[in-house]
């Protein structure tokens, strides 16, 4: 892995937009000042949920990072774009349906402390985080909104506990389970004496087989989405309570049925032009 030392570039604001930095190669767009003195100016839904995505940005599309990948692909389907933090080491997009952050360090252990500086930064109240995890212990399909919980289990839950002191805020958890593919993505991997754990450490570095990727974008991406515009609507913990379980095998019949409906659809088209 090579670590390249970033050049500072010069900040100039431009005139037409203060909120624009141009420099000397590239234009930087920094977001607006969020709120003053501890509150922050709310817009949008009434109860809009800071939703944090925990993982590595240096495993895009693993296991271990896919709370990442959720908000990209959010992102991506709202049309709005990130703004790099990178004194609180996060990255930020917004609009008035949420408000994502995504760790930019490069330890999972670490992401506590780029959520507690983020929310620092952003001056987001704590009640309105919603953490996005991945979870070894259930299976593929398998994903619940709640709040609270254990976080032994989870690199990146461990690293907010232990920067917060807390396990009192929401959290999305999604499974990631499958023995069949687990040993398979052991098979050619350099095993070290990494703890106990280093079998699940590795599966959950790896990233997710292509054919599971095309499952997770068109089915179950969709289900969070519907639990994170749920966790939006709603401001007591009593409330954030939303479970969406599906074998492995409904998954890929729901998506075969989705490449079909996708196929008539094309012909359809096709047969109009």
């Amino acid at each position: 892995l090579k670590f390249v030392r970033m050049r500072r570039v010069p900040q100039i604001q431009s005139k037409t937009n203060p909120n624009v930095i141009k420099g000397d190669t590239q234009q930087f767009t920094f977001p607006t000042p969020r709120g003053i003195k501890g509150t922050r100016n709310i817009t949008g839904l009434p109860y809009r949920k800071l939703f944090f995505g925990t993982g590595n940005w240096c495993y895009p599309r693993s296991r271990i990072s896919l709370g990442i990948w959720v908000l990209e692909e959010w992102a991506n389907k709202n049309h709005i774009t990130w703004d790099l933090e990178w004194h609180v080491r996060c990255a930020v997009a917004e609009n008035e349906r949420a408000l994502l952050v995504k760790p930019i360090n490069y330890a999972v252990d670490k992401n506590g402390e780029a959520w507690l500086k983020g929310l620092d930064e952003l001056k987001m109240p704590f009640d309105r985080c919603v953490v996005i995890h991945s979870d070894e212990r259930r299976d593929f399909g398998d994903i619940e909104l709640t709040f609270g919980g254990r976080t032994e289990y989870n690199a990146g839950l461990r690293s907010i506990f232990e920067s917060t002191g807390t396990h009192a805020y929401a959290r999305i958890a999604v499974g990631v389970r499958h023995p069949e593919n687990k040993h398979v993505q052991l098979r050619n991997l350099p095993i070290f004496e990494w703890g106990e754990h280093h079998h699940t450490e590795w599966f959950m570095m790896n990233k997710f087989p292509e054919y599971e990727q095309e499952l997770m974008k068109h089915v179950l991406f969709p289900e969070i989405f519907k639990m994170m515009d749920y966790a939006n609507t709603v401001n007591d913990r009593e409330k954030y309570e939303m479970r969406s379980i599906k074998t492995y095998e409904e998954v890929e019949e729901e998506y075969k049925q989705k490449l079909a409906s996708r196929a008539t659809y094309d012909n359809h088209a096709e047969a109009s032009m």
